[in-house]
């Protein structure tokens, strides 16, 4: 008698033990979650929700720059948008500025901010703006005469020719030259030597209040020609200044003359050496179209036209890229200007050896200024491409895994290993934290940002009128406090999930029988796992809600669909451990 054999099912396992989080491309990888919202990789290769985000304040309002560090500061429109203020450490600096977008750049004691070229000083509280201009009154006189360069003016001859038995020490004029020179007789010698340097004192009430020794001024409208254009002022005092020049004789004239100091318009700014670097593609203060790179005098940010020759000077120089500039940042000891298609860099320690090197990568995309991140020594900026990591070699595209974004507007600042990016998907916001460290991304779903940057508890967020700490380390009630509007940090209550991809892939032949979910639920949280079909119907299967944090193993039966996905979702801080695949 002849018995034929069954054969048992064979069954097989998988088991995945290491998340690698979100990947939205067609094809991903075991361990990624095709879709996944409000987890991280605090628990690394396991999976568990995101801190809960504290609002500081919900009456921010809009917020047009945030800079974290030790004490933020923050810019916010007021009064229905008419004009803006400025905020340092909570209080308001009393600053008032107008409305629209800023930019800010910290340079020693204080925060200087375009386009209004304001400054305030965080320690003396005084606040200034770097634009400075004196024009006298009609009919009051304006004196000009030649001095040496502490105010004393000289007595002296001005003629074609030199006077004759002149006396030991005598000045003479000479105005056979164009310009006319100064010189002195030396009895010892018989002869006439040249005065080095001379200087021309404008007097007239008020002139040098407003100016410093020092300053890149600009004189105009002068009856003495030469005298207009720009010049340093070597010394001042309320009612004088005196300037670099040359004059034949005493002047005065009652119609009005102008003396100002102007910093340049610029599109962005950043501080690098003690000097405020910036940029401008566009027309200048005169309404000259320039493209143009600046940089401020050596530890004054108020002075931009200083050009004596010294190592102090301010500097300027002209590019030859097309199209206007897109962001800017120091990296790796040099200051760079972006472009959308490739970046400036500029090498040397002082104006005359500074050279400005072009290299044609992909640069920052237009409106995505906010997105450079300095993390370690890779700079992280949105290209026209996606998100890049750039270490001064060639830009890297990260941001493949998150699918089509878009560069208006994105944003980005970090904290610890990571790097935190506001980006739009399909026309809304979403906020993303990268692991620099195992190249992992995660999302933390809708979360409106107008600006974010690095704090000493977190980072930062502004948006939607209201002031945020995403994934707070160390905020105490005492720094908290800091922030205008303060009563007690409210923690934000959100929920949480992510989805596999699909269970047997392009596997005809093979069937999931179930899934396992190995997890830590915490008392009061529920984890729940539900079954995605290929048609998007979504089939809980089972929800678990401890009354203490337990370790649960859950079988979840899967249907006969082989383009379904697994869904785990829940609130409060679980971690998923591991999800096995058991398929027959």
């Amino acid at each position: 008698m002849i018995i034929p054999g069954l054969d048992a099912k064979k069954r097989d396992r998988d088991t995945v033990r290491s998340f690698f989080g979100l990947n939205r491309q067609p094809s991903i990888g075991i361990g990624e979650a095709s879709d996944e919202v409000n987890l991280c990789d605090e628990y690394y290769p396991f999976l568990c929700p995101r801190r809960e985000a504290v609002r500081l304040t919900d009456s921010f309002g809009k917020c047009r720059s945030l800079t974290g560090g030790g004490q933020p500061s923050w810019i916010v429109e007021t009064d229905g948008g008419t004009a803006a203020k400025l905020f340092y450490a909570g209080r308001d600096t009393g600053l008032v500025l107008t409305p629209g977008e800023k930019q800010c750049a910290a340079m020693g004691t204080k925060i200087v901010v375009f386009p209004d070229k304001a400054s305030y000083d965080t320690v003396t509280g005084e606040t200034e703006y770097l634009d400075a201009s004196f024009t006298s009154a009609d009919g009051v006189s304006v004196n000009f005469t030649l001095s040496r360069l502490d105010g004393g003016e000289y007595e002296y001859d001005s003629s074609p020719a030199a006077p004759e038995s002149p006396a030991d020490g005598a000045l003479w004029c000479d105005t056979s030259t164009d310009p006319a020179s100064l010189m002195k007789y030396s009895a010892t010698s018989g002869v006439w030597v040249a005065v080095d340097s001379t200087y021309v004192k404008i007097s007239t009430p008020g002139i040098g209040r407003a100016f410093s020794e020092g300053d890149g001024v600009t004189v105009s409208s002068s009856s003495v020609a030469s005298l207009n254009g720009g010049a340093v002022v070597a010394l001042c005092g309320d009612d004088f200044i005196v300037i670099p020049g040359i004059i034949t004789a005493p002047s005065v004239q009652t119609t009005p003359v102008t003396v100002e100091r102007r910093a340049p318009a610029l599109d962005f700014v950043v501080e690098y050496s003690n000097r405020l670097w910036g940029c401008r593609s566009g027309l200048s203060n005169d309404g000259v179209l320039v493209n143009e790179i600046y940089a401020s005098a050596l530890g004054d940010a108020k002075n931009w036209n200083r050009f004596s020759g010294l190592v102090s000077d301010s500097y300027a120089a002209g590019v030859g890229s097309d199209g206007p500039f897109t962001g800017a940042a120091v990296f790796l000891g040099y200051v760079m200007f972006f472009k959308e298609r490739c970046v400036h860099k500029v090498f040397g320690n002082r104006p005359s050896n500074y050279q400005i090197i072009t290299s044609n990568i992909r640069g920052v995309a237009p409106g995505a200024e906010k997105s450079l991140c300095v993390r370690d020594e890779i700079l992280y900026y949105f290209c026209r491409d996606g998100f890049a990591a750039y270490d001064g070699t060639v830009p890297e595209i990260i941001s493949d895994p998150l699918g089509e974004l878009e560069s208006d507007g994105a944003a980005a600042a970090k904290s610890g290993r990571h790097v935190y990016l506001s980006a739009k998907r399909r026309g809304v916001r979403e906020l993303y934290a990268y692991d620099a460290k195992f190249a992992v991304w995660h999302s933390y779903g809708e979360f409106d940002v107008d600006e974010m940057d690095s704090a000493y508890c977190g980072v930062l967020a502004a948006g939607g009128g209201a002031l945020y700490v995403v994934d707070p380390s160390d905020l105490t009630g005492e720094e908290a406090a800091l922030f205008t509007g303060y009563r007690d940090p409210v923690p934000i209550p959100f929920s949480w999930y992510f989805e596999t991809g699909e269970l047997t892939g392009e596997e005809r032949d093979v069937r999931v029988a179930r899934v396992e979910v190995t997890a830590a639920v915490p008392a009061g949280g529920y984890v729940r796992l539900s079954v995605v079909t290929g048609d998007g119907v979504l089939t809980p299967a089972v929800t678990v809600r401890p009354t203490v944090r337990r370790t649960f193993t859950v079988p979840v039966s899967v249907p006969r669909d082989r383009r379904c996905r697994l869904r785990v979702e829940g609130e409060g801080r679980a971690v998923v451990y591991s999800l096995a695949k058991i398929y027959e």
